[in-house]
């Protein structure tokens, strides 16, 4: 997602090597060196990206799996009926939310998903600002 002029700002004012890129007029090396330092920014991951890396991590099989077995216990049948259900209505899951990561967590307890494996589906949530040699222009000829 783009970065506002202020938080554009901000980052520029932050960095020795960004602010002087800035001064000396040098906007794509400043937009280059803005995107290496940017903060990570969290973003609700699509259905079907999600069900991607579950299926090619076996962790989508697991779950399906797991639900359809009778001695798989209630509370575990709940959660994997939640995340079936969420991701094949192709709502997208935002890791940011306290009931997605209790969910994450039911998957993780019940040993249908490893640590690892979360960290990966958690790696597509993490996306980095977009910031352009125009947005660094743009911002010169504002201030």
């Amino acid at each position: 997602s783009p970065m506002n002029s202020s938080e554009l700002q901000s980052l520029i004012e932050s960095d020795q090597e960004a602010g002087n890129l800035f001064a000396t007029g040098n906007d794509r090396a400043c937009a280059v060196r803005c995107s290496a330092i940017a903060p990570k920014v969290s973003r609700a991951v699509p259905a079907l990206e999600l069900k991607r890396q579950a299926s090619l991590t076996g962790v989508w099989a697991r779950i399906v799996i797991a639900r359809e077995n009778p001695e798989t216990p209630v509370e575990v049948k709940g959660v994997l009926i939640t995340f079936l259900d969420w991701i094949k209505d192709g709502n997208a899951l935002d890791f940011s939310l306290p009931a997605v990561q209790q969910m994450a967590g039911g998957l993780v307890q019940a040993g249908l998903l490893s640590s690892d494996e979360l960290d990966g589906i958690l790696t597509l949530a993490e996306s980095y600002p977009v910031i352009t040699e125009s947005m660094v222009e743009q911002l010169r000829t504002n201030t």
